[in-house]
């Protein structure tokens, strides 16, 4: 576990995008993980339901609003299935401290609360000529509010 991740349970050899991407998030190397997107790449990153940038720009434009919120995150890789040459579907595991506003767009903007959290996250990649071409994250928000409002005085 040398590099921060637990790459466990894959059901083939892990992509070295894949590797890297995560790698640069939990080293905060946003501008290093963009240049791994296509310039015309689609993302599905919260806040959902908001009109999102494409390519590297819009990843590290969620990257960065990520951290505002959990300034400690760290996503840990549980699991990486490949759907042929090019599709991957990653599980993922996130952790932080909720410290700054977490704007979940249609799901709500949630207030400091100083909670550790860990939710379950899943990411679909599309990656092809060692670009990411497409990248779609779902989470738990039902599990992630339940976490933030339980812990509440």
């Amino acid at each position: 576990m040398a590099d921060g991740h637990r790459w466990i349970a894959m059901t083939s050899e892990v992509h070295p995008v894949i590797r890297q991407y995560y790698d640069h998030y939990n080293a905060r190397r946003f501008r290093e993980a963009g240049l791994l997107f296509a310039p015309d790449a689609i993302l599905e990153h919260a806040p959902y339901g908001r009109l999102q940038r494409q390519g590297g720009i819009g990843y590290i434009e969620s990257a960065e609003r990520s951290i505002v919120a959990f300034p400690d995150a760290h996503i840990e890789t549980l699991d990486v299935k490949a759907h042929g040459d090019s599709i991957f579907d990653v599980e993922l595991l996130a952790s932080g401290t909720h410290l700054g506003v977490l704007d979940l767009g249609a799901y709500g903007r949630f207030e400091p609360t100083g909670l550790y959290v860990h939710v379950r996250h899943r990411e679909v990649l599309e990656i092809r000529d060692s670009l990411i071409r497409y990248a779609s994250v779902t989470l738990d928000v039902n599990d992630l509010v339940a976490q933030l409002i339980r812990g509440r005085p």
